[in-house]
């Protein structure tokens, strides 16, 4: 294997703004950091393929991504931890990270698992570039560690690509610090994290909060999980009401609905359920075409009830956005979400609890293209990660609500997830019948 990423005159004529310096994580940074090396959650990484059928477009596609990288700092940061929870960052030269795009002569399956399972923050390799030559084409394989960016992150990263193969580098380079200006309002000030040292040197351990002298650690099953996965995609049109305006909603009341009648509580009360729920934090056009983990994570409650899937769904669509609009925590979330009895709290990890489930609500992301159109994608085990009891991913189209549930097995019954599936068909079918007959 040889190394794609030369120093060339991209990066010479690039001027950079301040970034040799250390920059601090902000509050949900830390928290995904803390949780990731204290192995509390399995690794979060994206793992996408293409298949390009010219061979001889293999330095394009070098040089283009070189170019991506020289703009994006946030891709190529080393992460720095001082104290229990507290993080700083700091960006890496490009020669730095030359070593993590490579060009590979038939590489077999065996060693582009070993590329992506190298990713991630226990080596501080944040992302991946193989390209494999074929006898027929050309494969891009990239991996890329959630702990740097986002999903929107991720389809700004594909169309520069695509863009930079087929028409070169933009005349007029520019640094995309934006990211690490974001850090820097949201990140704790000097004085608030003085304060919350020292009345961290203060508290017992395992008191809540603020963070624990004790290390957070997992059951003995832990990183066996058996899971399981089931998608359904609803057309727009099969909803009784306008589906678009509250779509982050509708997955995680689906979820919450599915398992509450599949193990729930008695039938006609109305119950709340504990979440996590992921939005993406950008507010302003300024961070668009920027490059982070601006996504934020929030706690949200979820009402199961006598109440249609159309009001459900638009109540915790305005949690989400709620939540969105408010000022970051005040401590990490893995801290700060933990089962009711807060005093024996520190020990168990809020994913262990089974009444805690995960949502998140995502737009499509483009595929590669090259010489102005898209390379054929090639199907990757993507690896299902496991939040807390169940998982409602959502996504966008132009034609309907795609729906992907991931469920623990271990701790739910086997087929679980087809249950939900079929549960979602449900609600959205009974909802415009009942609307058919009411007319």
């Amino acid at each position: 294997m040889k190394s794609l990423m030369r120093p060339g005159r991209a990066e010479a004529m690039v001027s950079y703004p301040d970034l040799s310096c250390e920059y601090p994580c902000s509050w949900d940074q830390n928290e995904r950091l803390t949780s990731a090396r204290a192995q509390t959650k399995e690794r979060d990484k994206v793992a996408k393929a293409w298949f390009v059928d010219d061979n001889t477009r293999l330095e394009d596609i070098a040089a283009a991504w070189r170019e991506v990288i020289v703009r994006h700092p946030s891709l190529r940061v080393a992460f720095t931890q001082h104290r229990q929870g507290y993080w700083t960052q700091r960006v890496l030269p490009c020669e730095a990270v030359e070593s993590w795009c490579t060009v590979v002569e038939e590489a077999t399956e065996e060693q582009l698992s070993t590329l992506r399972a190298h990713v991630g923050l226990h080596t501080g390799q944040l992302f991946s570039v193989a390209l494999v030559r074929r006898t027929n084409g050309l494969e891009v394989h990239f991996t890329v560690d959630h702990i740097c960016i986002d999903s929107r992150s991720l389809t700004v990263i594909v169309d520069e690509w695509s863009r930079f193969i087929d028409n070169g580098p933009p005349t007029v380079r520019e640094v995309d610090d934006k990211f690490l200006r974001f850090c820097l309002k949201r990140a704790p000030s000097p004085e608030v994290l003085r304060q919350t040292l020292e009345e961290e040197a203060r508290a017992p351990a395992k008191s809540f909060p603020p963070y624990a002298q004790a290390p957070l650690s997992l059951s003995e099953n832990a990183g066996r999980y058996q899971l399981e996965a089931a998608k359904v995609k609803i057309p727009w049109t099969g909803f009784s009401f306008d589906a678009r305006t509250c779509a982050a909603g509708i997955g995680p009341a689906l979820l919450a609905s599915g398992l509450d009648s599949l193990h729930g509580t008695q039938p006609g009360l109305t119950t709340e359920y504990p979440m996590i729920g992921v939005l993406l934090g950008r507010n302003s056009l300024e961070y668009d075409q920027s490059v982070g983990p601006f996504s934020s994570w929030f706690m949200l409650s979820v009402p199961v009830g006598p109440d249609g899937l159309a009001t459900r769904a638009r109540k915790v669509h305005g949690r989400l956005l709620n939540a969105v609009r408010r000022p970051p925590t005040p401590f990490a979330l893995e801290t700060a979400i933990r089962v009711n009895n807060l005093v024996a709290a520190r020990n168990r990890p809020y994913h262990q609890s089974p009444r805690y489930l995960y949502a998140n609500h995502l737009m499509p992301t483009r595929d590669l293209t090259v010489s102005g159109k898209a390379a054929r994608a090639i199907a990757l085990d993507g690896g299902l990660r496991g939040y807390g009891l169940a998982r409602a991913l959502s996504r966008s189209w132009e034609d309907g609500l795609e729906l992907e549930f991931t469920a623990r097995a271990d701790l739910l019954s086997t087929g679980v997830t087809e249950y939900l599936v079929r549960h979602a068909l449900e609600q959205s079918r009974s909802e415009a019948m009942a609307t058919v007959e009411a007319r």
